[in-house]
């Protein structure tokens, strides 16, 4: 982007008041290079001196190398290519000493471009490969859009527009996650214009340069501009817009006579040249073409050298002025010669062979030692795991003592089941059940069974049904509390002293149904923390609803009541049933749907006249149906009581 005066001293402004010294140099550098470009040399060289002096204080060697890179540019812009070439490599070994593999492929790509506008393709292309390789390796995109706009470049030059296509359109997809107004960006449509103008599809080369025009003139690309003019002057001689043709080189030429790059003017010339001798206009085509000739000998710019003389050898011969018409096509052969040679074509298809194979065997490389870091990674969290498992499992056994023994199982099992189905290898449902003597009669008990679930599933589950447990055997056995609403209320007071839930904002709890089987009065009194009981008795299906709160948290609610409900089997038999919500909300079926309450209390009703041990397996299997290949989403907990039979 251009600068204007007030521009820049407001940027010196800026640079005067900049305490940190790498940042100051930092500036100093950014400044030198673009007021560089818009032909300022004597102030670009000034401003690198004063980076220099500070970078040296500082011991700053990026900004030393900056600056040497500056150097190069100027000497390559006055044409003292050997000057150039000294700074270039005193740059390159900065970096290299650095490991600054940006700058570095900066420097590479920098010469590439010197050396390829002298005709050294060779090492033009040694050079512009090296640049791309670390441009790759340091994920600099924008930078790697230039490099591939370079290769492109050299493609074109050498007539071959499907390998210029796929670098310039390389280039722009480098730019993707960049600024998609960057400089490259415009470069690289002007490269694809190129592209359609050597395939002769004009319309399709216009549409790409007045792409690049647009993003030029939003950032005020005038050496850009001046190049897509030219562009467009090329592309309208091919068409015979000659008026057309004639506005553009015109504006081309008005910006080109003023840059600092001398290159692009010697282009400029040889196009007039040539367009004017086509147009018959010789006396105007030689001066052309001599000013054209005289810059490129005085930059050592071989290409453009050899076309001068080749196209001043035609008009001469046209003209019949044979004799200077045998001396610039003899110049012209023994240019073309030195610089082309026999085997360009073939050099850049070994670079370009020589460049996939190495990046290949980097990536196999990297492959094979991502591979050896993934077997070792493996290892060791295989190594974790099992340590995690092996605790886990320890868990269990703990959780599993913790349960009702089978023993006292055994005691009930003529009107109970349980089908207990941990999600992983520890629960947060958890059954417990325990008997005092009858407070009115020692011969009966009073049998108390309850089905929790608690909050979560897994380890944080199980910790929450150590807590239940413990606090179910205190409140009962302890503290002598038999009523189970009055139980649910101390269970929830016990949860929420235990988790100290007046003082944080922790909600963990549990939901659970609660049943005391009184022998003497032949019922059953139930209590239900968002739980319900549901039984059949007299052939009909019943369900009676816990309270729509659970255990547990509540912060601003330090008590919760609770309702006693009475169901007596002294008449009438029941089977009756608690659970936690596992086996209804478990996925399934045709439509892979949760199983839902209402089929979970008709599989009950369907199965409750059978033998205890029945049912618990019917519950088994319609399960395993249901589930089909499903993974089971949580603990599952079901629990059948056989009364008054």
């Amino acid at each position: 982007m251009a600068l204007s005066d007030t521009e820049i001293e407001k940027r010196k402004a800026v640079i005067a008041t900049t305490q940190d010294e790498t940042q100051k140099v930092t500036r100093i550098i950014d400044l030198a290079f673009d007021i560089l470009y818009q032909n300022k040399v004597p102030q670009a060289n000034a401003l690198l001196e004063e980076a220099a002096l500070l970078a040296t204080q500082i011991k700053f060697k990026d900004g030393l190398g900056r600056v040497t890179l500056g150097k190069a540019a100027i000497a390559y812009f006055t044409a003292n290519y050997d000057d150039s070439a000294l700074y270039s490599d005193q740059a390159i070994e900065i970096f290299q000493q650095t490991n600054n593999k940006e700058l570095l492929a900066e420097t590479y790509t920098n010469l590439g471009m010197s050396h390829w506008s002298q005709g050294s393709y060779s090492k033009a292309l040694d050079y512009v490969f090296k640049g791309i390789h670390l441009y790759q390796e340091s994920g600099k995109s924008g930078r790697l859009a230039y490099a591939l706009y370079m290769l492109g470049s050299f493609y074109l030059d050498l007539n071959d527009p499907d390998n210029a296509e796929k670098n310039f359109l390389a280039s722009q997809k480098a730019l993707e996650i960049g600024d998609p107004y960057s400089v490259s960006n415009s470069r690289s449509w002007i490269g694809l214009a190129n592209v359609a103008f050597q395939r002769e599809q004009y319309s399709q080369a216009l549409e790409c340069l007045d792409k690049a025009l647009k993003l030029q003139e939003e950032s005020n690309d005038q050496f850009g501009m001046s190049r897509t003019f030219n562009d467009f002057g090329k592309i309208y001689r091919k068409l015979n817009d000659i008026d057309q043709a004639y506005l553009f080189y015109g504006k081309s030429l008005s910006i080109r006579q003023q840059a600092t790059d001398k290159q692009a003017l010697i282009t400029t010339y040889l196009d007039l040249g040539e367009f004017n001798f086509e147009q018959q206009e010789y006396a105007l085509a030689v001066n052309y073409l001599q000013n054209g000739l005289k810059w490129a000998e005085k930059l050592r710019a071989k290409v453009k050298m050899y076309r001068a003389h080749l196209l001043l050898s035609q008009i001469y011969d046209v003209l019949q002025e044979y004799e200077k018409a045998y001396h610039h096509l003899k110049q012209h052969n023994e240019i073309k010669d030195s610089v082309m040679g026999k085997d360009a074509n073939l050099r850049i298809r070994n670079l370009e062979s020589q460049f996939a194979k190495e990046r290949s065997e980097k990536e196999a490389e990297i492959y094979r030692l991502k591979n050896v870091e993934l077997k070792q990674l493996y290892a060791e969290i295989e190594y974790k795991n099992q340590a995690i498992t092996d605790s886990i499992e320890y868990a269990r056994r703990i959780q599993n003592a913790m349960l009702p023994l089978h023993s006292d199982f055994l005691t009930y099992q003529e009107y109970a089941f349980i089908f207990y189905k941990p999600r992983d290898i520890v629960s947060g449902d958890f059954y417990w059940f325990t008997s005092i003597p009858h407070p009115d009669d020692a011969s009966l008990e009073l049998i108390f069974i309850a089905a929790v679930d608690c909050t979560g599933h897994g380890v944080p589950g199980a910790f929450m049904s150590m807590i239940g447990h413990n606090l179910l055997n205190n409140i009962i056995k302890q503290r002598k509390i038999y009523a189970p609403e009055n139980i649910l209320a101390s269970l929830h007071l016990g949860v929420k002293k235990a988790l100290k839930q007046d003082q944080n904002d922790n909600q963990d709890g549990m939901d659970l149904a609660l049943v005391v089987i009184d022998e003497l009065e032949e019922c059953i009194h139930f209590a239900g923390a968002n739980n319900p009981l549901v039984y059949v008795q007299n052939g009909e299906l019943h369900r009676i609803k816990g309270n729509k709160q659970g255990i547990g948290g509540g912060k601003h609610r330090p008590t919760k009541k609770f309702d006693r409900h009475t169901v007596s089997f002294k008449d009438a038999p029941g089977m009756f049933y608690i659970f936690s919500d596992g086996y209804q909300d478990q996925f399934g079926g045709a439509n892979n749907k949760k199983f839902m309450k209402p089929r979970f209390r008709q599989l009950l009703f369907d199965i409750h006249h059978l033998p205890l041990v029945e049912q618990r397996q019917q519950l088994v299997d319609t399960l395993e149906d249901w589930m089909g290949n499903e993974s089971q989403v949580d603990d599952i907990l079901v629990m059948g009581l056989k009364l008054g039979y």
